[in-house]
């Protein structure tokens, strides 16, 4: 639970919409996306009828962004991501808000693909990580993991994956989260040349992953790189074109990434028409999208 130290009138003023933001934080952590959505409704209603602080708005706006993060209201979404700015004071926060101020400007940065900025804020936030909660633990474990990936530092990556694996296959309510650790995996051990390994976890996790249907084009796109790497580019191309046409993997970042790798396996193959119109379709999306 995060506690934050008001003086005065403005703990009389403001000391319900701060216990329901904690609520909502809760809520988050449990990933009960139903009851935080619902939590989120009932705070801004309070909110509407205060004048609060600077630092209950700070709580509250850095809850609002996990939220947004945890439902996938941004993931993926370049712009969005560049419009978030993260201009809180950290002064006079308690630990647990300065916990979760890092990990979210990590995240940020993450999906700026600003590793290096990425990480500076996970280790920040890690000082105070003994204030939240297991599961909130094993999410931080997954995203330094995920960033240590992105640099290259894969066996210690693979550490922090285990561990926020092994905490999130506790709770039947992580189901996601343990198949967002295994997806992280499959690219681990396919690019150390352990390719079998890397498939039966794509076997695994694809099949698990049924109810979410983004995810299951994500293992697909993995799966396809594991093949891709043993220069199996026909198996390769048919798990591409799979994973863009599953939910709105297309029209992501990520799946601009698809389609690149599959303009690349036409050209390799001889097929310079179609690759090369491919590429002229991602860069046309691109430009439309500024």
């Amino acid at each position: 639970m995060l506690i934050l130290t008001l003086k005065g009138d403005a703990m009389d003023k403001e000391s319900e919409v701060i216990g329901e933001i904690g609520k909502w934080f809760r809520l988050l952590i449990a990933f009960d996306m139903g009851g935080a959505s619902e939590k989120k409704y009932e705070i801004e209603a309070i909110l509407k009828k205060l004048n609060p602080s600077h630092k209950t708005l700070m709580y509250f706006n850095l809850v609002d962004f996990k939220h947004k993060l945890s439902s996938g209201e941004i993931v993926h979404q370049p712009k969005l991501y560049a419009e978030v700015k993260a201009n809180f004071a950290l002064t006079e926060t308690d630990e647990a808000l300065q916990y979760l101020y890092h990990y979210m400007e990590g995240t940020i940065q993450f999906n700026l693909e600003k590793y290096g900025l990425a990480l500076k804020h996970y280790r920040l936030a890690e000082k105070s990580m003994h204030k939240v909660s297991m599961f909130e633990q094993a999410e931080y474990y997954y995203r330094l993991g995920c960033n240590l990936y992105r640099i290259d530092q894969n066996i210690i990556a693979m550490n922090y994956l285990d561990m926020a694996y092994n905490i999130f296959k506790s709770s039947d309510q992580h189901l996601r989260k343990q198949l967002n650790c295994l997806l992280i995996m499959i690219g681990i051990y396919s690019e150390a040349g352990s390719f079998t390994r890397a498939s039966a976890i794509y076997g695994q996790a694809f099949n698990e992953a049924a109810e979410f249907p983004y995810l299951q084009s994500l293992l697909i796109r993995a799966e396809a790189l594991n093949q891709y790497r043993q220069k199996n580019y026909e198996t390769a191309k048919q798990l591409f074109r799979e994973a863009l046409q599953i939910s709105d993997h297309c029209k992501t970042v990520v799946g601009a990434k698809t389609k690149f790798n599959l303009a690349n396996i036409l050209l390799k193959q001889g097929n310079l028409a179609s690759g090369l119109s491919l590429l002229d379709e991602i860069e046309s999306e691109f430009e439309q999208s500024g």
